[in-house]
């Protein structure tokens, strides 16, 4: 059916009572019928409408807000079962809105914010005449005929599994300030190698003035200081995963560079058989983490903008420094 367009003076979000009515056609669906799918969901959204994601009164982490779930309903089960009725609830609401779901056509869209910090958070939208698919989690496909998708919010373990599917003979190419969580990205990386993928790293120069410039606005607690070591001591990390490169046989390499050219955001190009060549940029808000900014996915189909950022990446990598403060470019 066709979407409504909105105008600058009405409705940007959907109201409570949409919200509702939307709960309450999920909760009719075959994929909702999960034994307290519809339940958490109600529940979610209640903590949201008091506030309960933002603020002072913001949710600690997933962990509490599902105890808190299991809590008001009285019932007991083990941390790996809640966890498990919260990824279900995720999954069966991207299944609902997929361009093959029941909720394909739906203008008010509901998903939950899964991954590392965002405990559960419910986010509703309306549908985007313009993007056709509003999802966090939309898949990089035809359904998308325009090649981009904007999320509101950086999705982390979808971009996760995306680089670890990375393909053999592909390039991985990453640019960021610095790693939020090294773990994870090097296990990332030791996976996409393991593949046969080429992984390209850049970080901003610790020594480089941009680094008070991204933190000067910052109201975190982060520490310039403390990131300044926390950089150097990823590239040692990334060091000793080179020399311990787990797919040298297939003839996997990883390199990385320092760059004291401003990173216009979290950006991680790639290839996989599953979703071919795709892009995917977390903007980076001066007073937040790239994890609280929006989420662009892109495809080869926007054509013009797919070679601006592939040209600044290679710019980028080339040049990663200048020449003029005495660096080798």
């Amino acid at each position: 059916m066709p979407i409504k367009k909105l105008t600058e003076t009405e409705q940007t979000a959907p109201t409570d009572r949409e919200v509702d009515a939307q709960i309450e056609k999920l909760s009719r669906d075959p994929l909702m019928q999960g034994e307290l799918r519809v339940p958490l969901l109600r529940f979610l959204i209640g903590l949201k409408r008091d506030g309960r994601f933002s603020g002072q009164q913001r949710a600690t982490s997933g962990k509490d807000v599902l105890e808190e779930f299991y809590d008001e309903i009285g019932v007991t089960a083990l941390e790996d079962a809640r966890k498990k009725l919260a990824g279900a609830l995720a999954a069966a609401l991207k299944r609902f809105y997929a361009a093959d779901g029941p909720g394909a056509n739906d203008r008010v869209i509901i998903t939950i914010w899964t991954g590392k910090g965002h405990a559960y958070e419910p986010l509703s939208e309306y549908r985007s005449e313009s993007l056709n698919q509003f999802s966090p989690e939309a898949p990089l496909s035809a359904a998308n005929r325009r090649g981009i998708t904007i999320a509101p919010k950086w999705e982390s373990d979808l971009v996760k599994d995306t680089m670890r599917e990375a393909g053999l003979g592909s390039e991985l190419r990453v640019q960021t300030t610095y790693f939020l969580n090294t773990g994870r990205m090097i296990e990332t990386f030791s996976i996409a190698l393991s593949n046969g993928a080429n992984v390209r790293v850049l970080l901003t120069d610790p020594d480089s003035p941009l680094l008070r410039a991204r933190f000067r606005l910052r109201r975190d607690g982060q520490n310039v200081d403390n990131i300044k070591h926390l950089i150097r001591s990823q590239l040692h990390d990334l060091h000793l995963l080179k020399e311990n490169n787990p797919g040298a046989e297939l003839g996997a390499s990883i390199e990385f560079k320092v760059t004291d050219i401003m990173p216009f955001g979290f950006f991680v190009q790639g290839k996989s058989e599953k979703d071919g060549d795709w892009m995917r940029i977390g903007l980076m808000p001066a007073t937040v983490t790239y994890m609280d900014g929006p989420m662009i996915s892109l495809t080869p189909d926007v054509t013009e903008l797919w070679k601006v950022l592939e040209n600044t990446w290679r710019q980028t990598w080339a040049f990663p420094r200048d020449p003029l403060q005495g660096h080798d470019a």
